[in-house]
């Protein structure tokens, strides 16, 4: 489903192409200190001016930082450490490519033994002589995996975590329909902000964006709570079945 939502989308997004340009840090010496309160999530717009919007937000490790440059759509994610990374249009666009260039190597697999999301949390179903491959976000563009064979065992959480990631996909089609052209590269930002799912850094992200309105918080509400299912489901299968030789 991925692979044919990005070709809609690439579509789309071809006519709107923004030439990106990083902004220059200096921009917060003339920045517009915003009075927002903190929201239920620990939330703060910190700067809020013509040229950029900041976000701050609380996880279990730290405070996470969004920044979203207005005038070239591009968004930085500074994560707890303060290491710092680039979402913009020219990077998903190279790697929506190579997704496209893949599907015809995805082509061979029967119907419902793959999966994979923007997301990034997929599975490989294969029978009993080979392991299912599960994977995980590593970033916004790579995937963490394990083996895992099928068996008597450990069949009910393979499928648990296959079902988890059909909802993924599922709920990420929801939400594309829901923003709109923007939302492929807002998808991509709730992964380097929020690999687990978290609602915070997801909402967090969409502020920075200067999305609003109950239908696109539902729709993002929805795909954190299934990428929080897929995360919680990987593990599982990972700290109780994994195969790795």
């Amino acid at each position: 489903m991925k692979k044919i939502i990005s070709m809609i989308i690439v579509i789309i997004m071809i006519s709107s192409i923004i030439l990106v340009s990083y902004a220059d840090e200096n921009l917060s010496k003339d920045s517009d200190i915003s009075s927002i309160l903190a929201d239920k999530y620990g939330i703060v717009v910190t700067i809020d001016n013509d040229s950029i919007r900041v976000v701050t937000s609380p996880s279990k490790n730290g405070t996470i930082t969004i920044k979203f440059y207005k005038k070239t759509g591009v968004y930085e994610i500074i994560d707890v450490k303060g290491n710092s990374t680039i979402i913009d249009k020219s990077v998903i666009e190279m790697y929506e490519k190579e997704l496209m260039e893949e599907a015809v190597k995805s082509a061979s697999y029967p119907d419902g033994s793959y999966q994979n999301t923007f997301y990034n949390y997929e599975y490989e179903a294969n029978n009993l002589v080979d392991p299912w491959e599960l994977r995980r976000p590593n970033g916004a563009f790579n995937t963490y995996y394990f083996w895992c064979y099928e068996n008597s065992t450990t069949v009910s959480s393979l499928d648990d975590f296959a079902d988890a990631v059909e909802v993924l996909d599922d709920v990420e089609k929801d939400f594309i329909l829901t923003v709109g052209s923007g939302a492929i590269e807002v998808l991509y930002t709730f992964v380097q902000a929020a690999p687990g799912g978290q609602i915070a850094q997801i909402i967090a992200v969409l502020n920075a964006g200067g999305y609003a309105g109950v239908d696109v918080y539902n729709a993002a509400t929805d795909v954190g709570n299934a990428a929080s299912d897929c995360h919680d489901n990987y593990f599982y299968v990972y700290n109780n079945y994994a195969y790795n030789d």
